[in-house]
């Protein structure tokens, strides 16, 4: 009776003991895991700040030297050029270092999103107006094909950085004197979600490229057609807040016709 006891009691210290060991490997895996995606998050921030932000940021340096060169006879047109460059490469510095702050915040969590209804066209409006000047200096046109009072239930910030990424990426990538056209309308297969289509007429990309750009952690650049240096992280910033704000994105592209990127988000019920 002795015997039989004490090999229950050696059963169901051994069960104990695998179920410890088997809560132990899977913590260690979860630990091990979020290290490997925080040593990623690392790599990726060397990599833009090697790459992305030196580009920019060596223009200035080299402009500015030029311009106080002492040996320099300028007239009044260089000095606008110049400064024209330098305002180029300062906004280019700006914008990356945004995106940076906001994807870091977002992976530390320290991001809370506040989701409420949200106009399409108001949100499409104020950031067409934040890059008049970028627009300008290509001349390239906006046409605004959205249905009347369409909203979304969303985070605002989030949709704002996502529609004022997207929409740099087009004017980037689009020839001068061309258009872009953004448009919003119910989503043809569920009509419980809103589609936000943002078309230029540019460059576009093979079949490749744009299944690589896609790719949840492509961190890929490329310049514009005005010599615009690529923000690897913007697209990223911008997959990541569309799953934040349980959407989907997705692009389709014709190499040397132009592209089109779409945004799909719950439908407000008004």
């Amino acid at each position: 009776m002795n015997n039989h006891n004490l090999s229950n009691n050696n059963h169901s210290y051994n069960d104990l003991e695998y179920v410890d060991n088997n809560h132990f490997y899977n913590d260690l895996k979860i630990q091990n895991n979020q290290l490997t995606e925080e040593i990623k998050a690392k790599d990726l921030l060397f990599s833009i700040l090697s790459h992305d932000l030196m580009s920019p940021i060596s223009g200035i340096v080299s402009l500015t030297n030029y311009v106080c060169h002492e040996d320099t006879n300028f007239k009044t047109d260089d000095y606008k050029e110049c400064f024209k460059d330098i305002n180029i490469s300062s906004k280019q510095v700006y914008e990356l270092l945004s995106n940076m702050i906001e994807w870091s915040k977002m992976k530390k969590n320290e991001k809370n999103l506040n989701f409420e209804l949200l106009d399409i066209n108001e949100i499409v409006n104020s950031n067409i107006d934040l890059l008049k000047i970028n627009l300008k200096q290509k001349e390239i046109t906006i046409e605004i094909k959205i249905e009347n009072n369409i909203q979304i239930n969303a985070d605002k910030h989030s949709i704002d950085s996502i529609i004022r990424n997207l929409l740099s990426n087009a004017i980037k990538f689009s020839n001068a004197h061309s258009k872009i056209i953004i448009s919003a309308f119910e989503d043809f297969e569920d009509q419980n979600f809103v589609t936000i289509c943002i078309q230029d007429f540019g460059v576009g990309m093979s079949d490749e490229y744009a299944e690589s750009v896609m790719n949840r952690d492509s961190t890929q650049s490329k310049e514009g057609t005005s010599k615009e240096k690529g923000l690897g992280i913007g697209l990223r910033l911008c997959k990541e807040l569309v799953n934040r704000n349980r959407g989907k994105i997705w692009a389709e592209s014709i190499f040397g016709i132009g592209s089109s990127f779409y945004i799909s988000f719950k439908k407000a019920i008004i």
